[in-house]
């Protein structure tokens, strides 16, 4: 058996449908959704599972507020062995860090309020940038009514981690291990911290697509795992349950519970993170689908989950179809992320090194090399980082120098490992980077003018402000 993995039955065999499955697939390949990985299970088995190259089953990637969910669950076992109650005043665990008096909303709230995300602020808090995060959210303006409405708020999320760490003496990560992570066969995570060594709770959870599945389980297990019960059932049916009516479309429209949302199927919810980092549990299907994704439509996904497998499943087995299951799996062997195609013969006068003015992005030059094992050298700022790339197809890289807490609105820099593909087309050298612990992609082309190169850079996801354009002018008689 795979590390981390369930034991896996085709899914016909578990009434679930593999041509609608297979049309799940083509239409988040239809539709360039930009899905990592995922993994579907049926009473505890997997159906099916598939990564597209370059992303792989053991690379953990980033959770954004799926990390939410997580730090829930905490808040779940802290109750249940006492130290917490959902009735705390927020204001009693940081009498150090309070304002001469706080507002009396801020007085009113309770752990409760944080959970979802209905503390009453009609702005949320902007408490994520140098500083003491606990005291400016302490100190922020609380003016209506706690538990009066919704408003999505990272900053109470990461108030409930620090709560726990006041309380228990230990971060999110330790408490959870003993708990819910080494019960679960999940490998200990990374969860990035603030300053002061809080886990940031709203966000900052790096995870694997199985260990997701495997908690979605876990949750649909009502807190029971290999014949033991970890957590409390009614505190899994209470923290996925409608707690508070929220406003949104479609799947953010169905209520909220203790950072959980409700989706549109009924008895459906899920843990969710930007750009489509999915938890989904169907209690009523028995189903899970874990997602890891970089793209601009989750809801997308979703729609497609519900449309083409969800109405499939049915209580027993269905007849097989060899044909279709053989296709199937053909289909999940080959998932990978589109590449630039050659289009144009390779020109040699782009080979050199070129050193680029003042940009937004920090780059300062860029070295391209082609042949038999083509590459581009990028020096960002201080660092230099060489990336190999194939034409076509995807080359990874590891070892590249990164920031130890990854900034979604940084405009350029790299993580930790990365993969690239390239390919000539009519307008020059088209390159992808994939940094593929994350959802980012940078789309790179380059273009040959006299004395120099045009590069154009987007990074996926960040919006326009994320794109730039600059000329590098060659640089002759270098090493």
């Amino acid at each position: 058996m795979k590390k981390h993995s369930f034991p896996a039955a085709s899914p016909a065999s578990l009434g679930v449908s593999p041509a609608g499955l297979q049309t799940f697939l083509e239409e988040i390949d239809r539709r360039h959704l930009g899905v990592h990985g995922f993994v579907l299970l049926r009473r505890g088995i997997t159906i099916a599972e598939g990564w597209w190259k370059p992303y792989r089953a053991e690379l953990p990637h980033q959770l954004f507020s799926l990390s939410k969910s997580f730090t829930s669950t905490a808040i779940g076992f802290a109750v249940q062995e006492g130290l917490l109650r959902l009735d705390d005043r927020v204001v009693s665990f940081f009498p150090e860090k309070l304002p001469c008096r706080p507002c009396e909303n801020m007085e009113k709230m309770r752990i409760r309020h944080l959970l979802t995300m209905s503390t009453g602020h009609s702005v949320e808090p902007d408490i994520f940038h140098p500083g003491k995060l606990a005291a400016e959210f302490l100190q922020s303006y609380v003016d209506l009514e706690p538990g009066s409405r919704f408003l999505y708020n990272t900053a109470a999320t990461y108030m409930l981690s620090a709560i726990l760490q006041k309380r228990t003496g230990e971060t999110l990560t330790r408490y959870l291990t003993p708990r819910l992570f080494r019960p679960l066969d999940i490998p200990v995570p990374q969860w990035d911290s603030d300053p002061d060594g809080v886990n940031l709770g709203g966000f900052g959870l790096h995870l694997d697509t199985r260990s997701i599945a495997r908690f979605g389980q876990f949750l649909l297990q009502k807190g029971c795992w290999n014949g033991r019960q970890l957590l409390n059932p009614e505190w899994i049916e209470e923290a996925t349950s409608f707690q508070v009516e929220n406003f949104g479309e479609k799947d953010w429209g169905q209520g909220y519970g203790y950072q959980f949302w409700r989706c549109v199927p009924e008895e459906v919810y899920r843990g969710d993170g930007a750009c489509g980092q999915y938890c989904v549990v169907c209690p009523r299907q028995e189903m899970v689908l874990a997602v890891n994704s970089g793209s601009n439509d989750m809801q997308a996904i979703l729609d497609l989950f519900w449309e083409y497998v969800l109405p499939t499943v049915q209580e027993e087995p269905l007849t097989p179809d060899p044909a279709q299951q053989r296709k199937l799996e053909k289909k999940l062997a080959g998932l990978h992320l589109p590449t630039p195609r050659n289009t144009s013969e390779e020109q040699p006068q782009y080979a050199g090194r070129y050193v680029f003015p003042e940009n937004p992005a920090g780059l300062r030059a860029v070295s391209l090399a082609f042949g038999e094992k083509p590459a581009g050298r990028f020096q960002i700022h201080r660092s230099e980082v060489e990336i190999p790339f194939g034409y076509g197809e995807w080359i990874e890289t590891g070892g590249l120098p990164a920031p130890s807490t990854p900034n979604f609105e940084d405009k350029w820099i790299f993580f930790r490992d990365a993969a690239a593909a390239g390919g000539w087309k009519k307008d020059g050298l088209h390159l992808e980077i994939a940094h593929i612990r994350t959802l980012f992609t940078d789309h790179c082309r380059f273009q040959c003018t006299d004395g120099g190169i045009k590069l154009r850079f987007r990074r996926n996801l960040v919006g326009k402000e994320g794109a730039f354009e600059s000329f590098g002018f060659r640089e002759e008689n270098h090493d």
